[in-house]
């Protein structure tokens, strides 16, 4: 391919100019690709891995946006942690205690990314007869977890923009980008939702994300005075260009990989130990700072079956598929059980150990705003059952209708805190242009010298991660579990 040629690709506004590098910044990441990172290098070092990419949307790929994507990743060799994104990382301490160790810090300036070993970037025409007839991509990121981590993110980003440079010409603009933003802040604000920005992985391009981010931290400026609206952003660049606190705690692949490198059985996975497994080395890493769990790696049944006791008390959760309604009645009926003791659900001791939910599953506003109100009534029917003296074994199932609003006890602060973490439609909300629905997954770990195929068994089957035939097993592994332990 010519230097020309992957230069060349077509600008949002439909002209044909050069184009350069989207991702300038080791930090345009996700900040839990960076807490991940760390632990890794504490318990996991050195463990070979494979991440592979998922299309699970209807788009197709031009043979030109997959060389200018080719042209991208190789690009990323070429970042380096400068000074001052050292020392930003240095000043996160969202408890007082600095996030990051001086010996991580060092070995992120030392660290240089070498995709040409590391990912491998194939092209599949639609017609094999006719190799520039539209096709999909075969993505694949294979090394050592401690490095390779964090490709995943940067990866899909640059996919997106690849593909909506390149393949979508929908026309937009800037401007109506920050105008949205806006808007969205409202609706939130009006809704009493809080919430961060989430959007890196399938942005439009980073000039939509830094549109939006900057937005919404002009707008958090406006209501200083006010309740907090906006808690961050994921991105720790963003955070740093705009004096915001940046947002992440762990992913699904930490209790993936879990599933394999502490199985003590003959099983593919111990669904009786994974999830506590994996909570006690996190906190045991972090000393209970991020604690907020992922409850649906394994379904979220299996986690509130065996996550119980300390863990549970010591453990905000967060909601990544399945229905939120569903889930939220899950939790809160696990928090009663798990996380209260008798003087206090008779009403004896007071007040009530707060418990956080983090929803991130495909939000918009209007869904995040029905979630903030249900939460009031799941308040209400903690009090109601506390007052009543009764069990908590009536909770609402669904809000009712779009315009419900829940009426707590006089007086009465709830227990559940709701926080949205909210992304694609932040990043790239466009009519008529739908976003890639892509994920880049890890598929595969070291255990004593060879490879162990990995699966992720969500609350929504669409999400389902593995090969077929890994996945059939151990859902059947799974359900033979749920029954014994009298799950639906």
């Amino acid at each position: 391919m010519s230097a020309p040629e992957m230069s060349l690709v077509v600008s949002h506004t439909g002209s044909n100019q050069p184009h350069g590098m989207p991702i300038t910044s080791l930090l345009d990441n996700d900040l839990y690709k960076f807490t991940m990172q760390q632990a890794i290098m504490a318990f996991y070092p050195g463990v070979q891995c494979t991440y592979k990419f998922k299309n699970r949307g209807a788009q197709r790929f031009s043979r030109k946006a997959y060389l200018v994507l080719l042209g991208w990743i190789q690009d990323l060799s070429k970042l380096k942690l400068k000074d001052t994104e050292a020392t930003f990382l240095a000043s996160i301490a969202p408890t007082g205690t600095p996030l990051f160790s001086a010996e991580y810090i060092q070995f992120l300036r030392n660290l240089t990314l070498n995709p040409s070993s590391e990912v491998s970037v194939d092209f599949l025409p639609n017609d094999p007869s006719n190799p520039d007839s539209p096709g999909n991509l075969d993505i694949k990121v294979i090394g050592v977890w401690d490095v390779v981590i964090l490709y995943e993110v940067i990866v899909m980003a640059l996919i997106s923009e690849a593909y909506f440079t390149v393949d979508d010409q929908t026309p937009w603009d800037l401007p109506g980008q920050a105008e949205l933003a806006r808007k969205k802040f409202a609706a939130l604000a009006e809704g009493g939702c809080v919430f961060s920005e989430f959007g890196g992985r399938r942005r439009r391009s980073w000039a939509v994300m830094d549109t939006v981010v900057r937005t919404f931290a002009e707008e958090a400026a406006k209501r200083a005075a006010g309740p907090i609206v906006l808690t961050g952003t994921s991105n720790v660049q963003l955070a740093m260009k705009y004096n915001l606190r940046p947002i992440g705690t762990v992913a699904h692949e930490w209790t993936m990989a879990i599933s394999a490198l502490e199985n003590k059985t003959d099983k593919p996975i111990d669904f009786e130990t994974v999830n506590p497994t994996a909570i006690l080395r996190w906190n045991d890493y972090y000393k209970g700072n991020l604690a907020i769990a992922l409850t649906d790696t394994y379904t979220s049944a299996l986690f509130f079956s065996t996550v119980t006791g300390k863990l549970a008390q010591s453990n905000s959760l967060r909601q990544d598929s399945g229905n939120p309604f569903q889930w939220a009645c899950a939790a809160a009926r696990w928090y009663w059980t798990e996380c209260l003791t008798d003087a206090q659900r008779r009403g004896g001791e007071s007040p009530l150990p707060d418990k956080l939910l983090v929803f991130s599953d495909s939000l918009s506003v209007e869904k995040a705003v029905r979630i903030q109100r249900f939460i009031g009534l799941l308040n209400e029917s903690v009090w109601h059952a506390i007052a009543n003296k009764t069990d908590l074994l009536q909770v609402p199932s669904e809000l009712p209708t779009k315009g419900a609003q829940a009426t707590p006890l006089a007086g009465a602060v709830g227990p559940f805190k709701a926080m949205f973490g909210i992304g694609t439609h932040f990043t790239n909300d466009f009519e008529k242009s739908p976003a890639l629905n892509i994920v880049i997954k890890l598929s595969s770990i070291e255990v004593k010298g060879v490879q162990k195929p990995l699966v992720k068994l969500s609350d929504d089957q669409g999400k389902h991660q593995g090969d077929s035939a890994t996945v059939e097993s151990v859902l059947m592994e799974l359900e033979e579990i749920k029954k014994r332990r009298g799950l639906q």
